[in-house]
């Protein structure tokens, strides 16, 4: 059960949808829904194959994420999703620099694909 319960839930069409009192609370409890589908792939395959996107909508479930301790992360595979075309690795604006301080200095992936600008 998330940290924080969502403050209504409804379902539009097949969706189901919970809305949170924050975006740290939705972010944690997303990170939760999102662990036990890795730890189910693990248990399956041995491997978890992971995309992340990146930006300022993401911060709250990053951090989150990459604040659990309950998934094996030396057994998943992260996958990078969008980058500026010709941008530097070490730009401050790249996704690249985003993902690996956020990400992969964080938990240590079995391995980290980016893409480069």
């Amino acid at each position: 059960m998330p940290e924080t319960p969502p403050v209504r839930s409804f379902t539009a069409g097949l969706a189901r949808v919970s809305v949170y009192p924050n975006a740290a609370a939705m972010g944690a409890a997303a990170a939760e829904s999102t662990c036990a589908i890795i730890r189910d792939a693990i248990a399956a395959r041995g491997l978890a194959r992971v995309m992340v996107a990146t930006g300022n909508s993401q911060l709250d479930f990053i951090a989150a994420l990459t604040r659990r301790t309950d998934v094996d992360w030396g057994r998943t595979e992260v996958f990078h999703m969008d980058e500026y075309a010709g941008i530097a690795a070490d730009h401050p604006a790249s996704f690249r620099l985003w993902l690996r301080n956020r990400v992969d200095l964080k938990v240590r992936p079995a391995r980290m694909h980016y893409i480069e600008g």
